[in-house]
């Protein structure tokens, strides 16, 4: 049973690792320029904010509920890029003039959207995954043990 958990646990990371990767190279295809722009003048806090939800990997360890909890919070980083962006419908580019905008095409903003909310879903569903798995290694620590000398 553990093990089949385990398995599921290593699904769900990379499930979660993958989905961000996605949202991050669809909020670069959508406002890219803009981000590095003011990465380059604010000293990179845009990039930090944006790889923030990694530290929701923590959230796997299971090392305690404060922790799983802390590490869903930086998974949640994301949800003003959804509200900014269900805000801002038409999705709009600076030109390459600097003075106008370009409307992006609409596939590419309901990409976005479907991007952003699989990864805040994943995110969630993970977060429960995790509680319930770390109440199961509070009451059962001995068995977790052999479950983690025997995976390295």
């Amino acid at each position: 049973m553990t093990k089949k958990n385990n398995w599921i646990m290593w699904i769900f990371m990379l499930v979660y690792l993958l989905l961000f990767l996605f949202f991050i190279v669809q909020v670069y295809l959508w406002n890219g320029v803009t981000i590095l722009y003011l990465s380059i003048f604010t000293f990179g806090l845009p990039l930090v904010y944006m790889l923030l939800p990694l530290l929701g990997l923590r959230m796997f360890k299971l090392k305690s509920k404060k922790s799983i909890y802390l590490s869903f919070i930086f998974s949640l980083s994301p949800l003003p890029y959804l509200f900014l962006t269900l805000k801002a419908l038409p999705f709009q580019n600076l030109g390459s003039s600097g003075d106008s905008f370009v409307k992006v095409a609409y596939e590419q903003a309901v990409v976005v959207i479907f991007a952003l909310t699989l990864f805040i879903i994943t995110s969630i569903v993970s977060l429960f995954f995790c509680l319930e798995r770390f109440e199961k290694k509070e009451k059962n620590p001995e068995l977790f043990e052999n479950i983690e000398k025997t995976s390295k």
